[in-house]
Protein backbone atom coordinates (compact mmCIF):
# COMPACT_ATOMS: atom_id res chain seq x y z
CA UNK A 1 0.00 0.00 0.00
CA UNK A 2 1.26 3.47 -0.82
CA UNK A 3 1.64 5.70 2.17
CA UNK A 4 1.38 9.47 1.81
CA UNK A 5 5.04 9.71 2.77
CA UNK A 6 6.10 7.28 0.02
CA UNK A 7 4.01 9.22 -2.54
CA UNK A 8 5.67 12.44 -1.40
CA UNK A 9 9.14 10.91 -1.91
CA UNK A 10 8.18 9.63 -5.37
CA UNK A 11 6.79 13.04 -6.29
CA UNK A 12 9.95 14.78 -5.05
CA UNK A 13 12.10 12.31 -7.00
CA UNK A 14 10.08 12.92 -10.18
CA UNK A 15 10.41 16.70 -9.79
CA UNK A 16 14.16 16.39 -9.14
CA UNK A 17 14.58 14.25 -12.27
CA UNK A 18 12.64 16.73 -14.43
CA UNK A 19 14.72 19.65 -13.12
CA UNK A 20 17.99 17.74 -13.52
CA UNK A 21 17.15 16.59 -17.06
CA UNK A 22 16.19 20.03 -18.35
CA UNK A 23 19.79 20.88 -19.14
CA UNK A 24 21.55 17.60 -19.85
CA UNK A 25 24.73 16.80 -21.65
CA UNK A 26 24.42 16.64 -25.40
CA UNK A 27 25.48 13.27 -26.77
CA UNK A 28 25.16 14.53 -30.35
CA UNK A 29 27.55 17.42 -29.72
CA UNK A 30 29.94 15.10 -27.87
CA UNK A 31 29.86 12.71 -30.85
CA UNK A 32 30.58 15.59 -33.25
CA UNK A 33 33.47 16.71 -31.01
CA UNK A 34 34.88 13.18 -31.13
CA UNK A 35 34.54 13.12 -34.94
CA UNK A 36 36.46 16.41 -35.13
CA UNK A 37 39.13 15.07 -32.75
CA UNK A 38 39.60 11.95 -34.91
CA UNK A 39 39.79 14.06 -38.08
CA UNK A 40 42.39 16.44 -36.61
CA UNK A 41 44.46 14.46 -34.08
CA UNK A 42 47.23 17.08 -34.04
CA UNK A 43 44.76 19.67 -32.75
CA UNK A 44 44.50 17.82 -29.41
CA UNK A 45 40.94 18.83 -28.60
CA UNK A 46 40.72 18.81 -24.85
CA UNK A 47 38.49 19.71 -21.97
CA UNK A 48 35.16 21.35 -22.45
CA UNK A 49 31.48 20.82 -21.96
CA UNK A 50 28.36 20.04 -23.96
CA UNK A 51 24.83 20.93 -22.89
CA UNK A 52 21.38 20.45 -24.30
CA UNK A 53 18.30 22.45 -23.44
CA UNK A 54 14.80 21.57 -24.46
CA UNK A 55 11.32 23.04 -24.31
CA UNK A 56 11.17 23.20 -20.50
CA UNK A 57 14.45 25.14 -20.21
CA UNK A 58 13.51 27.42 -23.09
CA UNK A 59 10.13 28.03 -21.43
CA UNK A 60 12.05 29.05 -18.31
CA UNK A 61 14.08 31.44 -20.47
CA UNK A 62 10.86 33.00 -21.80
CA UNK A 63 9.65 33.45 -18.22
CA UNK A 64 12.99 35.03 -17.30
CA UNK A 65 12.60 37.52 -20.17
CA UNK A 66 9.19 38.50 -18.79
CA UNK A 67 10.44 38.64 -15.18
CA UNK A 68 13.44 40.75 -16.18
CA UNK A 69 11.00 43.36 -17.37
CA UNK A 70 11.93 43.15 -21.04
CA UNK A 71 8.76 44.49 -22.58
CA UNK A 72 7.48 46.14 -25.71
CA UNK A 73 8.64 45.03 -29.12
CA UNK A 74 11.96 43.68 -27.79
CA UNK A 75 10.30 41.42 -25.23
CA UNK A 76 7.71 40.25 -27.74
CA UNK A 77 10.38 39.49 -30.34
CA UNK A 78 12.57 37.60 -27.84
CA UNK A 79 9.66 35.50 -26.62
CA UNK A 80 8.45 34.85 -30.18
CA UNK A 81 11.94 33.74 -31.16
CA UNK A 82 12.30 31.49 -28.09
CA UNK A 83 8.88 29.93 -28.77
CA UNK A 84 10.07 28.74 -32.19
CA UNK A 85 13.28 27.08 -30.93
CA UNK A 86 12.67 23.58 -29.56
CA UNK A 87 16.18 22.46 -28.66
CA UNK A 88 19.58 24.08 -28.29
CA UNK A 89 22.70 21.93 -28.04
CA UNK A 90 26.12 23.49 -27.61
CA UNK A 91 29.66 22.48 -26.79
CA UNK A 92 32.85 24.45 -26.18
CA UNK A 93 36.26 22.75 -26.07
CA UNK A 94 39.91 23.74 -25.78
CA UNK A 95 42.32 23.20 -28.67
CA UNK A 96 46.03 22.69 -27.92
CA UNK A 97 47.52 22.20 -31.36
CA UNK A 98 47.31 23.14 -35.02
CA UNK A 99 43.99 22.89 -36.81
CA UNK A 100 43.79 21.48 -40.32
CA UNK A 101 40.35 22.36 -41.72
CA UNK A 102 41.08 20.68 -45.05
CA UNK A 103 41.76 17.41 -43.26
CA UNK A 104 38.58 17.84 -41.25
CA UNK A 105 36.46 18.32 -44.37
CA UNK A 106 38.12 15.39 -46.17
CA UNK A 107 37.57 13.09 -43.17
CA UNK A 108 33.80 12.96 -43.53
CA UNK A 109 33.29 14.10 -39.93
CA UNK A 110 30.39 16.25 -41.14
CA UNK A 111 28.95 13.43 -43.30
CA UNK A 112 25.80 13.07 -41.18
CA UNK A 113 25.10 16.75 -41.90
CA UNK A 114 25.69 16.46 -45.64
CA UNK A 115 22.93 14.02 -46.54
CA UNK A 116 20.07 14.74 -48.92
CA UNK A 117 18.15 16.72 -46.27
CA UNK A 118 21.10 18.95 -45.31
CA UNK A 119 22.59 21.95 -47.14
CA UNK A 120 25.84 23.74 -46.56
CA UNK A 121 24.89 27.35 -45.87
CA UNK A 122 28.25 28.80 -45.06
CA UNK A 123 31.95 28.02 -44.99
CA UNK A 124 34.32 30.78 -43.92
CA UNK A 125 38.07 30.29 -43.68
CA UNK A 126 40.83 32.63 -42.64
CA UNK A 127 44.32 32.12 -41.22
CA UNK A 128 43.11 31.46 -37.67
CA UNK A 129 39.60 29.98 -37.93
CA UNK A 130 37.14 28.03 -40.02
CA UNK A 131 33.36 28.16 -39.69
CA UNK A 132 30.87 25.68 -41.15
CA UNK A 133 27.11 26.14 -41.01
CA UNK A 134 24.78 23.40 -42.17
CA UNK A 135 20.97 23.60 -42.42
CA UNK A 136 18.15 21.13 -42.81
CA UNK A 137 14.76 21.91 -44.27
CA UNK A 138 11.58 19.93 -43.91
CA UNK A 139 8.47 20.87 -45.86
CA UNK A 140 10.18 24.04 -47.13
CA UNK A 141 10.86 25.24 -43.58
CA UNK A 142 14.22 25.67 -41.89
CA UNK A 143 14.22 23.11 -39.04
CA UNK A 144 17.84 22.53 -37.97
CA UNK A 145 21.09 24.49 -37.97
CA UNK A 146 24.52 23.05 -37.11
CA UNK A 147 27.46 25.37 -36.52
CA UNK A 148 31.11 24.35 -36.17
CA UNK A 149 33.72 27.00 -35.34
CA UNK A 150 37.29 25.67 -35.22
CA UNK A 151 39.88 28.25 -34.25
CA UNK A 152 43.15 28.58 -32.39
CA UNK A 153 41.09 29.66 -29.37
CA UNK A 154 38.97 26.53 -29.27
CA UNK A 155 36.24 24.45 -30.83
CA UNK A 156 32.63 25.61 -30.60
CA UNK A 157 29.77 23.38 -31.74
CA UNK A 158 26.07 24.20 -31.76
CA UNK A 159 22.81 22.79 -33.05
CA UNK A 160 19.45 24.55 -33.01
CA UNK A 161 16.22 22.70 -33.77
CA UNK A 162 12.67 23.92 -34.12
CA UNK A 163 10.70 26.15 -36.41
CA UNK A 164 13.77 28.18 -37.31
CA UNK A 165 12.35 30.04 -40.31
CA UNK A 166 10.18 32.08 -37.96
CA UNK A 167 12.96 32.31 -35.36
CA UNK A 168 15.31 33.83 -37.95
CA UNK A 169 12.65 36.31 -39.04
CA UNK A 170 12.03 37.25 -35.38
CA UNK A 171 15.76 37.65 -34.79
CA UNK A 172 16.06 39.88 -37.85
CA UNK A 173 13.11 41.94 -36.62
CA UNK A 174 14.75 42.21 -33.19
CA UNK A 175 17.99 43.34 -34.82
CA UNK A 176 16.07 45.98 -36.73
CA UNK A 177 17.03 44.77 -40.19
CA UNK A 178 15.63 47.49 -42.48
CA UNK A 179 13.42 46.51 -45.40
CA UNK A 180 13.07 42.93 -44.17
CA UNK A 181 11.58 40.84 -46.98
CA UNK A 182 11.72 37.10 -47.18
CA UNK A 183 10.05 35.86 -50.36
CA UNK A 184 8.38 32.45 -50.36
CA UNK A 185 9.22 31.82 -46.71
CA UNK A 186 5.54 31.59 -45.86
CA UNK A 187 6.16 33.95 -42.96
CA UNK A 188 4.23 37.21 -42.72
CA UNK A 189 6.77 40.00 -42.44
CA UNK A 190 5.58 43.49 -41.45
Amino acid sequence: MNSPRRSLYRGALAVALVVALQGCTSFEITRLRNDVARAMPDARIGAGYAVSTGPASLGTARAAVRMAGVSGETGEALNAMLRQVRRVQAGVYTVDGPLDPARFEASGAMARYEGPDWSRLLVVRDSSATVWMMARERRDRLRDLVLVVASEDGLTLARLSGNLTEAVVDAMRLAGVPGLQIPDAGVPVP
